[in-house]
C-alpha cells in the first residue's frame, strides 16, 4: 500500500527557540481544543488522532505567529 498522510510535527517543532516552546505548547494545545499533555505530544510525535480540518488550519495559524513554516511528517507508512 501507498504512504498515509501524517501530522506529526517534531520537527517544525525543533525549529522554534527553546523560549518560546511553553507557550508554542499552550497555544496548541487550545488550537487543539485543549487537549491534555500526553494527547498534546501523541500529536507531535506520532501525529494521532489525525485532526479536524478545523484544527488543522488553527495549528497552522499557530505555526505562522511563530514564524515557522509547518512541515508535517509524511514518513509513516500507511496502517494495513
Amino acid at each position: 500500500m501507498g504512504k498515509k498522510r501524517c501530522y506529526a510535527f517534531r520537527k517544525s517543532y525543533d525549529l522554534i527557540p527553546a523560549k518560546y516552546q511553553a507557550s508554542f505548547r499552550n497555544e496548541m494545545r487550545s488550537a487543539m481544543n485543549n487537549c491534555t499533555n500526553a494527547a498534546f505530544y501523541n500529536r507531535m510525535n506520532r501525529g494521532v488522532p489525525v485532526p479536524t480540518v478545523e484544527e488543522y488550519e488553527d495549528m497552522l495559524k499557530v505555526f505562522a505567529s511563530y514564524r515557522i513554516k509547518a512541515k508535517f511528517d509524511d514518513e509513516h507508512p500507511a496502517e494495513a
